[in-house]
């Protein structure tokens, strides 16, 4: 669910980038104490637990089933990362507010967000997070306010998980909570 920060008096429009403000972060690391959503815990906790190969530092993701984190399965997202720097990032949506706009388990390409001015400041977030993510191999978290199509401005925590690369394609899970949610008016 979304929290209002405060109602928009602007509406997005293709031309216009709404800002996406950057509450609390933490960088290759996953800061349990300033975690607010016991259901973002439970996932990194399933995903700290996931066996490592010798030598690698992430687990595979075929060690990882979408059983072991049922509970919370309406909380996550799964990125599919390709080639990075041709920004060939996929979302896998299972929950949550992008679920409510786009449908469940429906790819939200971020090829098409970047060519989308009116949310250029979250794809220039995502991608950069992702980036991190990936080249660190370590696990990030953010709390973000932003502007989310018709649904006004809400804040939400995120952690992204990544997982080993394997065949050219690196797989995050991202679980993504907010605590309440109202449409603006």
């Amino acid at each position: 669910m979304f929290r209002f920060l405060r109602k928009s008096s602007k509406k997005a429009s293709p031309d216009t980038a709404v800002p996406v403000f950057i509450l609390d972060e933490e960088m290759d690391a996953l800061p349990f104490d300033r975690i607010t959503c016991p259901d973002l815990k439970a996932v990194a906790e399933v995903w700290l637990s996931l066996p490592r190969t010798e030598g690698e530092i992430l687990p595979r993701w075929s060690s990882f089933s979408p059983a072991m984190v049922k509970p919370q399965l309406d909380k996550v997202c799964i990125l599919q990362v390709g080639d990075l720097e041709n920004h060939e990032i996929e979302f896998t949506l299972y929950g949550n507010h992008p679920t409510e706009v786009l449908g469940n388990g429906k790819p939200l390409k971020l090829q098409e967000m970047r060519v989308d001015q009116s949310q250029k400041h979250l794809y220039v977030d995502i991608f950069r997070r992702t980036g991190r993510s990936i080249a660190n191999k370590a696990p990030q978290f953010a709390r973000k306010a932003m502007s989310w199509k018709d649904l006004g401005e809400v804040e939400y925590e995120l952690v992204m998980l990544p997982f080993e690369t394997e065949n050219g394609v690196t797989r995050i899970l991202q679980p993504l909570c907010s605590t309440e949610r109202r449409l603006s008016a």
